[in-house]
């Protein structure tokens, strides 16, 4: 007798079937049933983890909920996640981190480009050439995205960071610098565009590290203007996977007036301490932070069947 439709509930199905309505009202065990199932509504149905999903306090997280073990996984809130976020905690899951940075990462290509330009390493025709085909292909990374699981995403990730590093540390071990023609150029750097719009939607990132590495590998570029240009490029290309994010969804609002100021100081001081170090010395050290997230997020552990 309970209407089988989307969000439905025993008031609701009480209200609109009248012959629920009448049993209700006539007889006493179907009452009892009822008053009991109405009490037991929107429990929790059993222990699971929101995979990907971490709660994050200033404190221990034993201050202000309880926690729960299974015999294997990790340590879980007891509460479900609508009562975390009740509770003004703050609930970050992997597709929502990406939707939030994203946008965060407008203002670091805006902060950095500034920065980088001053000294003179910025390529404004390259960049304009990487986010025409990065916007086209950003929200088709932002739908794939979406489709895949939180422990498949990180993996992914992290296969790429390590890849990119490895390709970044072999130009500088082995190969000399190319410079390709002017043609050759543009259509490297469409297609390299192209395919960071579309990881950069995936995997929420501006897309820098991987900008750099076809400059510098693929177009003989130097990895300061590799690195400014890739900040130019990738605002545009970022505010559109932002907006997509945005429309699904999966952007934190909340965090976004703490961690805008942040990123903008941030993005300010890093151009400015990089351009006081040998080019050299600037990719070993991006190179290093690339293998090092790309491991943490290859060693993630795929969700028991009962997560």
């Amino acid at each position: 007798m309970v209407p089988m439709e989307l969000q439905i509930t025993i008031e609701k199905a009480l209200k609109d079937v009248g012959e629920l309505r009448a049993l209700y009202e006539e007889d006493g065990e179907v009452k009892r049933l009822i008053d009991i199932a109405s009490a037991l509504e929107g429990m929790p149905r059993h222990a699971s983890t929101h995979a990907a999903g971490v709660v994050i306090t200033q404190e221990p997280l034993t201050k202000h909920l309880p926690l729960y073990k299974a015999t294997e996984g990790p340590v879980t809130t007891q509460f479900a996640k609508e009562t975390v976020e009740e509770l003004g905690l703050l609930k970050m899951d992997q597709h929502k981190a990406h939707g939030s940075s994203l946008v965060a990462l407008v203002f670091t290509g805006i902060a950095g480009m500034i920065i980088y330009n001053n000294y003179g390493s910025v390529d404004v025709l390259a960049a304009m050439i990487l986010a025409a085909s990065g916007i086209i292909m950003s929200r088709y990374g932002v739908k794939h995205a979406l489709a895949l699981p939180d422990w498949k995403l990180k993996r992914a990730f992290g296969g790429l960071l390590c890849s990119v590093a490895l390709l970044l540390l072999l130009k500088t071990i082995a190969l000399p610098l190319l410079a390709p023609p002017f043609v050759a150029k543009v259509i490297i750097l469409l297609v390299g565009g192209a395919l960071t719009g579309f990881i950069s939607g995936m995997m929420g990132i501006g897309g820098g590290a991987i900008m750099v590495v076809i400059m510098v590998f693929f177009t003989g570029s130097n990895q300061f203007t590799a690195q400014g240009t890739s900040l130019l490029a990738m605002a545009p290309i970022g505010l559109v996977g932002a907006y997509t994010h945005w429309r699904f969804g999966t952007v934190n609002k909340d965090i976004l007036p703490l961690l805008i100021p942040g990123i903008i100081i941030g993005s300010l001081t890093g151009g400015y301490f990089a351009h006081r170090l040998p080019e050299l010395v600037l990719r070993l050290i991006f190179s290093a932070v690339l293998v090092w997230m790309g491991v943490k997020y290859l060693s993630t552990a795929k969700p028991s069947e009962n997560q």
